[in-house]
């Protein structure tokens, strides 16, 4: 079964009460693989020589919400159809100040987990057919 360091609100490493670092798995770890994915600007980390990883959503900032919407969903498609594991079935763009320009996005991201052949006996049943929702803002 897949398992990760647990990630806070602001991307710092949790710690656990017995003083040792928390991990996540299970639904959990998928969700912080998206929010990672979607908060990372395209082709900045430098150990993704391919510049694959992360989204391109910072580029609907300061457009019209109209037209921040209808692009975002394109760019969450583009940062997550690397993860084999997951596919997802639809994106919610929340835009706060529908009158004005986009300056700060909520998404919803529904996905479902594809099982690994090898994990598919261990993951229970909510991890396998049920639509799981993620919500990232940026």
């Amino acid at each position: 079964m897949s398992y990760d360091l647990a990630l806070g609100p602001t991307n710092d490493l949790i710690f656990a009460a017995n003083r040792d670092l928390l991990g996540v798995s299970g639904t959990a770890i998928y969700d912080q693989r998206i929010k990672t994915r979607l908060k990372i600007r395209r082709g900045t980390w430098v150990f993704d020589s391919e510049k694959k990883l992360g989204s391109r959503i910072e580029l609907v900032l300061g457009r019209s919400s109209d037209r921040a919407a209808s692009e975002v969903t394109a760019f969450v498609h583009e940062a997550l159809d690397d993860m084999e594991d997951i596919v997802v079935t639809g994106v919610q763009v929340e835009i706060p100040d529908a009158a004005t320009r986009a300056s700060m996005l909520a998404l919803k991201v529904s996905y479902t987990i594809k099982p690994d052949p090898a994990e598919a006996p261990f993951l229970t049943s909510d991890e396998q057919d049920i639509d799981n929702v993620v919500t990232v803002q940026l």
